[in-house]
């Protein structure tokens, strides 16, 4: 006899739920710092270029005040670049909207989407990313997003948030409270 679940929900994951991991994922890392810190002093080589009846004297108002604005330019233009990449992995993580059945046991979750069921134990999980709207669940090549919205309620969010952060604090499975009819 088959184990049957504490939990079934169906609910539509879509694009946006992808670019909230992309935009969580998202973090200044060292080399990120570096690369946006000379694409910062490209600009000051450029307004080193200028010629000085354009941007006055090097200690002129005028001089740092178009510096300012070549910098300005420079980081919208690098936080344009990282928007449409993550746009871009969103897309590539969750091509259209569709249906994906969440179904929790006592060990684990079952997760159906467009092909075969995934199972993942909570002592196999690794460490949850848990944010106010969404769980993120395994690696990035192969992850289990789960919004708040699907849940019918807010605490049924919270139980499988807190189960599966301290399952990967302990690494080891901790019993659901007991479920409600």
């Amino acid at each position: 006899m088959a184990e049957e679940p504490l939990r079934t929900t169906t609910f539509t994951l879509t694009r946006a739920d992808a670019l909230a991991y992309e935009r969580h994922r998202r973090r200044l890392s060292p080399g990120r710092a570096v690369l946006l810190l000379l694409w910062l002093a490209l600009a000051g080589l450029v307004l080193l270029l200028i010629p000085d009846n354009w941007s006055g004297k090097l200690n002129m108002p005028s001089f740092w005040a178009l510096g300012a604005v070549l910098v300005t330019i420079q980081y919208v233009l690098a936080m344009l670049v990282w928007a449409f990449n993550d746009i871009g992995r969103a897309r590539r993580r969750v091509p259209r909207a569709h249906e994906v059945t969440l179904e929790e046991f006592v060990d684990r979750i079952g997760v159906t989407g467009s092909g075969i069921p995934r199972y993942v134990r909570f002592s196999d999980a690794g460490r949850p990313l848990i944010t106010a709207s969404h769980i993120f669940l395994g690696k990035p090549h192969n992850l289990i997003i789960l919004p708040r919205s699907a849940f019918a309620d807010e605490a049924g969010f919270d139980a499988l948030s807190s189960r599966l952060a301290a399952a990967a604090i302990a690494g080891v499975v901790i019993d659901p409270p007991a479920a409600t009819a």
